[in-house]
């Protein structure tokens, strides 16, 4: 390359090593991209039927059970329907084939961890959502809104400044968890509730969601001379909706979701080298694991398809997303739930590194609302010639994140918030 730019600048002057440079430079952006593509590939499609989605479903292994009484978060005993129709038909349970991923060698603490913090996070797999504020942790682990409010006011006392604060939170309603169902050769460990909260308010509306974490019951089987363990763990997705025409745009027309994860465990006298990263990277394989997503879908109509094709691609998403983001999850050193939870202490949080200032909700609501109120006249009133949509989005953030900043250390409200509050009684 020297050479080349030295013979260039003699015969062409600056401008061909200009353009060499810049030919040089594409080229290995591109095999860099090219790279990374190949690596984020999850599932080989060549491995796939082919086949619509439908006509691969086969039932779940716990399709057949029956429908029990449980305790809900308040401890009223109610009847579980699970998402599926008031007059208690049994659910009906479906999975596929293409919807199964196997040979994976993360370990059921890596998919647990994963699940905790996509809790918090569902952005990761809707660009539609924002975060997921947390309503109810049987645990006690993922905290509320106000409890991180709590927690942040705490650790920096020196911050509640004087003047005009804004009135503390109020929290909402409670939200009653929909009750776990029974499942033969499982067992409940874990309760969380959680709204969904979109981007665009104005078009989707939140959602409110229970997710249910069950452990199996160890089994073991013999191969040979060696004896595998199986440890099985399955998280089970219900939105709190009545019927399908309750649901947003941004989740799927399904009424209930679950996740299994099943994992044979070598003998410790017998480790393999794992070849697909994760929290493992290229350490000693522990055992194999196979990730599959079921679903309940509801009942088909002559109007209505229960799994149309933007259906497959959602779920052939999800389990893409999942396998991906395990492979940078670090694992726990412990086994059981509970040594799990309190080496994860904060798991939802997407960078502690970061996140540390000001809660993140306050940031996204304060946006939010700016974006609502003053992105269109600014867009429309842009005299730069850059492109307005970026600039403005990206001032309206740092806006953002001042004001809560500002209101945290000093106390200071905006003359808006002041006259709402004004109107509304809770201030003067």
């Amino acid at each position: 390359y020297g050479t080349c730019c030295k013979f260039s600048r003699v015969l062409f002057g600056h401008d061909l090593i200009l353009a060499f440079t810049f030919f040089f430079l594409f080229a290995h952006l591109t095999a860099t991209k090219m790279a990374r593509s190949k690596r984020s590939a999850v599932r080989d499609p060549s491995q796939l039927s082919g086949k619509p989605l439908s006509q691969t479903l086969v039932p779940s292994p716990w399709s057949t059970t029956t429908l029990t009484t449980a305790n809900n978060s308040n401890g009223a005993e109610v009847e579980a329907h699970y998402g599926c129709d008031s007059g208690g038909d049994d659910e009906k349970w479906v999975t596929s084939p293409d919807l199964i991923c196997g040979d994976l060698p993360f370990t059921p603490d890596i998919i647990y961890n994963l699940t905790t913090f996509l809790l918090g996070n569902p952005n990761m797999n809707s660009s539609h959502l924002f975060r997921a504020d947390i309503l109810f942790d049987s645990l006690g682990v993922l905290k509320t809104p106000q409890e991180t409010e709590r927690l942040f006011s705490s650790s920096s006392p020196g911050r509640s400044g004087g003047g005009d604060a804004a009135p503390p939170p109020q929290s909402s309603d409670p939200v009653e968890s929909i009750p776990a169902k029974e499942i033969p050769g499982f067992e409940l460990k874990r309760t969380v509730v959680r709204r969904l909260i979109p981007r665009n308010p104005r078009l989707d509306r939140a959602l409110d969601q229970t997710c249910h974490f069950y452990e199996g019951k160890k089994t073991t089987t013999t191969s040979g001379d060696l004896a595998l363990s199986k440890e099985r763990s399955l998280y089970v997705y219900t939105p709190h909706v009545s019927s399908k025409e309750e649901l947003p745009f941004y989740h799927p027309l399904l009424r209930s979701l679950a996740f299994l994860y099943e994992f044979e465990r070598r003998p410790c006298s017998q480790p393999s080298l794992s070849h697909n990263g994760g929290g493992q990277g290229q350490a000693e394989r522990l055992g194999t694991g196979t990730l599959s997503l079921h679903f309940c879908p509801f009942p088909a109509s002559e109007s209505f398809d229960p799994v149309p094709t933007r259906l497959e691609r959602t779920l052939q998403a999800l389990l893409a997303t999942h396998v991906r983001l395990a492979r940078s999850t670090r694992p726990s050193s412990s086994t059981t739930i509970s040594q799990k939870v309190c080496e994860n202490s904060d798991g939802s949080n997407y960078n502690p590194a970061k996140d540390n200032v000001i809660p993140r909700h306050l940031i996204q609501n304060t946006y939010s609302r700016l974006k609502l109120t003053y992105a269109a006249d600014l867009c429309r009133d842009w005299v730069e010639e850059t492109e307005p949509s970026k600039h403005v989005f990206e001032d309206l953030a740092i806006t953002a994140f001042l004001m809560e900043l500002w209101r945290s250390m000093y106390g200071v409200v905006p003359a808006a918030e002041k006259k709402s509050s004004t109107a509304t009684g809770r201030g003067a």
